[in-house]
Parts: C-alpha cells; structure tokens; sequence
C-alpha cells in the first residue's frame, strides 16, 4: 500500500508498531545535518543496487527532505 502519511501519523506508527522501519533516502550530506535515530539510510539513487536490505514483511516509512524523493 502506498500512501503519504504526516509527520504526526509517522510518530504514531513508529510508537505503535515495532516492526515498523523508517526509510532515509536522503544522500549522506543531507544525514550529517539532522537524522532519525534507528532509520535505515539508503540514497535514493541507491535504491536499485541495494532492495535486498528493504523489508518486505513490516510498514516501510519513506522520507525525504521535502517528500519528491520518498513519494
């Protein structure tokens, strides 16, 4: 299912499901500025090489800087 989510409906998937994993597709630049701590951190433009390291099994939250990339 995909679907945008806010920021208030992310907190309270993270705070009511512990299987749920946040995804930071923001480069490494980005990461040294702020973080969630825990996310899983995999650029954007890393995706293709990396989807084995994607759960398929859990909510999987994807976030940006300003939402083009996760959507």
């Amino acid at each position: 299912m995909n679907k945008e989510i806010s920021v208030s409906e992310a907190s309270i998937l993270r705070d009511n499901n512990a299987t749920a994993v946040f995804l930071d597709v923001r480069e490494h630049s980005e990461l040294a500025i702020c973080r969630i701590e825990g996310a899983l951190h995999i650029p954007m433009n890393e995706i293709p090489e990396r989807a084995e390291a994607l759960p398929l099994d859990c909510p999987l939250i994807v976030f940006c800087h300003h939402g083009m990339r996760s959507m």
